[in-house]
């Protein structure tokens, strides 16, 4: 059942802080202001829901020569300025830091206000602080003054805590599930380059000793010693086009539907292969890729943005994205490790072609020289991978169904149209 219009206050959001203010930038042009111990936020980072860490660090004398300002823990984050949609981003601060001249910072009155609530209810309103600065300043900067005399519904205390706690939880889970992917990532990555690079195993029994970490039926399978090359024995050089193939067949967009799910360069993170991101193909104008589940999509355009994942849905990329597929099954996971490589991206990034606009090819990509193993090899770290991957796919997922339960609760909850009055559990403030 909503809450009553009775039991709720309009008031101005200087009425439910203790302070709103903005910070500042130290001088650039001296080193001994930067990288030292001090968080320090600018606005692009807005665009993460929940701050625990900074881009960059100050140091102390770039605190004190500079007019940035200390936003503190369970304070809200708004970007005031910022290129594309950067301007009314929100985020909630699990840490303090110290704030740029970009960002306005919420310092809720703990006596009248909810510190999660407030963040909850300014996120759901991006689109009407993007519309209030643009009317209201020529450089559409949203002021400290005009925030300060934003209005706000505001319900009693107890369901500010009910309706926060709710949605708190649901983004706590989702931050959960990213986080194991990252872990999983990382961990696949570790494994790769203990076996494949380093070649831990092999030279481990080379010297006499049991590989660390390794059952007997996977150790049986390296060998034990290197030939001339100082490659292990048995394995050879190839090219990276012997075991991967593009993929990507062309459709136009009279073939496909308009809920066929569309990825685009935008969608794609940097530096993560967890592709979550994607959307319908209502939009499409021109030919398209087609992929399927469980291909890899490298971004060509740019390649130093290493955007690189897997596929977790059927789907068309944008022509600027390659589609990358194994040629033997084996091959599978140590396809992908390889291509989300610092050094596979370094590779295609250097002979790429175009200034303004360097693009890499699939000519390029398959002449990539690396050493392959023995195809039993190859089978133990797709075994061992592959369910890693399987995981990251269903996270995503997951993570999608919980991103559409929070956005259908957060304006009913945050309007009173829905109540939860027995809403438990413990949450960060």
């Amino acid at each position: 059942m909503g809450a009553k219009m009775s039991e709720r206050k309009i008031c101005y959001l200087e009425d439910v802080c203790e302070s709103i203010y903005s910070g500042g930038t130290p001088d650039t042009r001296n080193p001994t202001f930067w990288g030292g111990g001090v968080p320090w936020l600018s606005s692009g980072e807005t665009r993460n829901k929940f701050v625990t860490k900074t881009d960059k660090t100050i140091t102390r004398a770039g605190v004190e020569n500079s007019s940035t300002r200390l936003a503190n823990i369970g304070s809200t984050v708004i970007a005031s300025a910022g290129q594309g949609h950067t301007r009314g981003q929100t985020s909630y601060l699990e840490m303090d830091t110290y704030i740029n001249q970009s960002v306005v910072c919420l310092k809720p009155d703990p006596r009248k206000v909810d510190a999660l609530w407030l963040f909850y209810n300014l996120s759901n309103r991006y689109d009407e602080m993007r519309q209030m600065s643009d009317s209201h300043s020529s450089r559409g900067s949203l002021t400290t003054a005009l925030l300060k005399k934003m209005k706000v519904s505001l319900p009693p205390k107890q369901l500010q805590e009910s309706a926060s706690g709710a949605l708190y939880a649901i983004d706590k889970k989702i931050e959960l599930n990213q986080r194991m992917n990252e872990t999983l990532e990382a961990m696949a990555r570790a494994l790769f380059k203990g076996w494949f690079v380093d070649f831990d195993p092999v030279r481990a029994k080379a010297e006499g000793r049991k590989p660390e970490g390794m059952d007997a039926a996977t150790s049986a399978l390296f060998p034990a010693a290197f030939n001339d090359e100082g490659l292990p024995e048995g394995w050879e050089r190839g090219t990276f086009g012997s075991i991967a193939e593009s993929a990507g067949t062309t459709v136009q967009p009279s073939q496909t539907s308009p809920d066929t799910p569309y990825i685009g360069l935008e969608h794609m993170p940097r530096r993560c292969i967890a592709l979550s991101e994607w959307e319908g193909a209502g939009k499409v104008t021109s030919n398209k890729f087609a992929f399927l589940r469980g291909d890899f999509l490298f971004g060509k355009l740019r390649p130093y943005f290493h955007k690189v994942g897997i596929a977790a849905i059927d789907g068309i990329s944008s022509t600027d994205i390659l589609i990358v597929r194994p040629k033997r099954e084996e091959f599978y996971a140590f396809v992908l490790s390889v291509i989300s490589s610092t050094e596979f991206v370094g590779y295609t990034d250097k002979s790429s072609q175009g200034t303004k606009m360097p693009r890499t090819n699939w000519k390029d990509m398959a002449r990539y020289e690396l050493v392959l193993p023995d195809k039993t090899v190859a089978l133990a770290y797709n075994n061992a991978v592959k369910p890693m991957l399987e995981k990251i796919i269903a996270n995503v997922h997951e993570n999608r169904t919980l991103s559409m339960l929070r956005d259908a609760l957060l304006p009913k909850l945050i309007s009173g149209e829905l109540r939860i009055d027995d809403a438990k559990g413990k949450r960060g403030k």
